[in-house]
């Protein structure tokens, strides 16, 4: 599990490249702060899903959620509260858990 700053996924590559990236690293799941993607919405890459929440027409704040392939089929409901939270619940072998990933300007 990890977490990081991107900065920014708004670019063409640039999802896939940050997929690729945590899968050569052996990330399972990863929250991701400043990914200024627009909306609210999912992305399938070739390493697992990218869950995603943003501001609805500016490029600014968002946050996202990586599952891997492993993870994605865990998933059970996720919810985009804001531009700044989203909530993932996962079914595990012990029972559930909820992912927050949230996100606040320094």
């Amino acid at each position: 599990m990890a977490t990081w700053n991107v900065l920014s996924l708004a670019k063409t590559g640039y999802v896939e490249a940050i997929c690729q990236e945590l899968s050569k690293y052996r990330v399972n799941v990863a929250g991701l702060t400043e990914t200024h993607l627009t909306g609210t919405g999912q992305a399938r890459c070739s390493e697992g899903t990218l869950l995603y929440s943003g501001e609805d027409s500016i490029h600014r704040r968002g946050v996202a959620l990586f599952l891997d392939k492993k993870f994605s089929h865990s998933l059970m409901s996720w919810q985009a509260v804001s531009s700044r939270i989203l909530a993932a619940r996962l079914l595990h072998k012990h029972g559930h858990i909820t992912v927050l990933v949230e996100y606040a300007p320094t």
